[in-house]
């Protein structure tokens, strides 16, 4: 009976580190997220994309330089980038769950970075929709 109490308080003091341990790698993260997000913003005009739309106004592809969300012109939405190949929203979200397009999460939103989608245009393996 004694050794059943011991593994039951182990097992809690586990539980106890594990949830401590989760909270603080979660709240580095948000750190470090704040932080890139605030160098993003602070970052002057000149060097921003060079497709990148004046502070606050739409760009081409939709994007708002400075935006709301801080990342500025950097990212397209599956959307964006389905409408500039002349492809369907959810043919891009599939390459992008299969990995064949560099991508990042954001919010729970998956963005593609302009650099990403101006590489596989240059490289000739996209042509961009001019329609």
């Amino acid at each position: 009976m004694a050794k059943s109490q011991e593994l039951q308080q182990l097992e809690n003091s586990i539980a106890i580190l594990v949830s401590s341990l989760t909270e603080f790698i979660n709240s580095q993260i948000q750190t470090t997220i704040r932080q890139e997000l605030a160098e993003l913003r602070r970052q002057p005009a000149d060097s921003r994309h060079k497709n990148a739309p004046p502070p606050g106004q739409i760009g081409r592809n939709g994007s708002v330089a400075d935006g709301p969300s801080g990342v500025g012109s950097k990212f397209l939405t599956p959307k964006q980038v389905a409408e500039r190949w002349g492809w369907h929203t959810e043919s891009v979200r599939r390459v992008l769950r299969q990995r064949q397009i560099e991508s990042v999460i954001i919010s729970r939103r998956r963005l593609v970075p302009i650099a990403e989608v101006e590489r596989l245009e240059d490289e000739g393996r996209i042509s961009r929709n001019n329609g």
